[in-house]
């Protein structure tokens, strides 16, 4: 080993010690060599572990969305048979109600056992085709290959599709009456023709749509001519534009009159949709006579209601203390 001659900031055993002999390069290169390798080494099973939990964590969260989009798709195919029962279900209660009303003539009543009979067959298409859904997911049905729109797998001819006269008069309800010019966006024809009864039987000036771009047409139409309509009855699953759609178009374009949501879908959620895309009000079905009533009287601003027992007509004349 060759000495380093001792300097002033270099004590004699520091000079020996830093000089270096190639003997002793060749015998420190392998050792640094493998040292190195070592490294490599630990680096790579340090990579190795990190690549395995990534790929750990992209399967939990593949596992996780899967179950989150097979979460979504039964909570929509569950909001539509709620919308596929509820439909029917507000034609038959509603025409039941009317069979037992004073002064429904005979053949109003043959036209009302029709369109309970054809909204009851069509709920139990949608009931059978549920239980065939359900035998097809256990895997104790055999299939049929078969073209077929969603509604046509849901229950077949929708009562929508169905014909009938719509021939009953308007009367003056004796629960309520309503001063003002109705828009009805309605598809489905006996919903449409009961709710429509309803309105015109307190004495409403009902105006009917088939979907959501009649609706936008009719509401903006009569909003230009100065005659606005005091609510429009929004049915939320219209052809064309539903009434999300509708709604929302509505106001984006500046419009301010009420609007209240008829909708299938009773959930919070749902509510809280509707009120999201601008209805100032919602209504479940199947359709309460009065629930329905209450609720266009609340947002009309020429509904009015019938004047309270003492006045109108002479409080003494019925015993009862006037007002102070």
């Amino acid at each position: 080993m060759t000495e380093l001659a001792p300097g002033p900031d270099r004590p004699p055993w520091r000079a020996r010690a830093c000089a270096r002999t190639p003997a002793d390069e060749k015998v420190s290169l392998p050792r640094e060599l493998e040292r190195q390798k070592r490294a490599l080494e630990q680096a790579y099973r340090d990579l190795a572990r990190k690549v395995q939990t990534v790929e750990k964590r992209a399967k939990q969260l593949a596992k996780a969305r899967a179950a989150l989009q097979t979460a979504c798709l039964k909570t929509r195919s569950l909001a539509d048979l709620s919308h596929e029962i509820r439909t029917p279900m507000t034609a038959i209660l509603g025409y039941v109600d009317l069979l037992g009303a004073p002064g429904t003539s005979e053949a109003e009543r043959r036209k009302y056992l029709e369109t309970i009979r054809r909204n009851g067959e069509h709920l139990l298409r949608v009931l059978d085709n549920v239980l065939d859904l359900s035998k097809i997911g256990a895997g104790k049905m055999p299939l049929e290959r078969k073209a077929c729109s969603p509604v046509q797998l849901m229950g077949g001819e929708s009562s929508a599709d169905a014909a009938a006269e719509d021939a009953t008069p308007p009367a003056v309800d004796r629960d309520f009456v309503l001063r003002g010019r109705i828009l009805l966006a309605e598809d489905t024809p006996d919903i449409q023709r009961l709710i429509a009864f309803y309105l015109r039987k307190a004495g409403a000036e009902v105006t009917e749509a088939q979907d959501g771009l009649r609706a936008c047409e009719l509401a903006t139409e009569a909003a230009a001519s100065g005659t606005p309509f005091d609510v429009i009855l929004m049915d939320m699953q219209m052809p064309k534009l539903d009434g999300y759609g509708a709604t929302a178009r509505l106001r984006a374009s500046g419009y301010r009159g009420s609007i209240v949501a008829l909708t299938a879908h009773s959930t919070k959620g749902d509510r809280g949709r509707c009120l999201a895309v601008g209805c100032d009000g919602f209504v479940s079905k199947p359709i309460d006579r009065r629930t329905l009533l209450e609720t266009v009287q609340r947002h009309a601003a020429r509904a009015v209601a019938p004047p309270p027992p003492c006045l109108g007509g002479g409080a003494a004349a019925r015993g009862c203390e006037p007002p102070s």
